[in-house]
């Protein structure tokens, strides 16, 4: 397979270089943003509203966003923040139907 850099590739462009180069920039610093976003998990809808950041980010201008979205949700990081927030709206579920299911009951404890 030839390199995107490589002049004797048949397709080659330096403008097409440059944009990928530039595109993979923008990507990297979008992750890095969505990484320090996350380093405090928050539920499912703060995810979701870092994530669609990161892939406005990373997606060029007129871009399909979907095969960003699909890059960044494959990263171990965003993986595990994934985890982290299911697990952190799991909580927050638990806890509200248990609050919920004592004032029904009418308990004051």
């Amino acid at each position: 397979m030839t390199q995107i850099s490589d002049p004797s590739a048949p397709d080659f462009s330096p403008m097409g270089w440059l944009g990928a180069l530039a595109a993979e920039g923008d990507y990297q610093r979008a992750l890095e943003e969505f990484r320090e976003n996350q380093i405090s998990p928050g539920d499912m809808e703060d995810f979701e509203e870092d994530l669609a950041w990161a892939v406005r980010q990373a997606t060029p201008l007129d871009g399909d966003p979907t095969p960003t979205r699909n890059r960044l949700l494959a990263e171990p990081d965003v993986i595990i923040a994934r985890r982290r927030s299911e697990s952190v709206q799991a909580t927050r579920d638990f806890v509200d139907a248990q609050v919920d299911e004592l004032l029904a009951r009418g308990d004051d404890d």
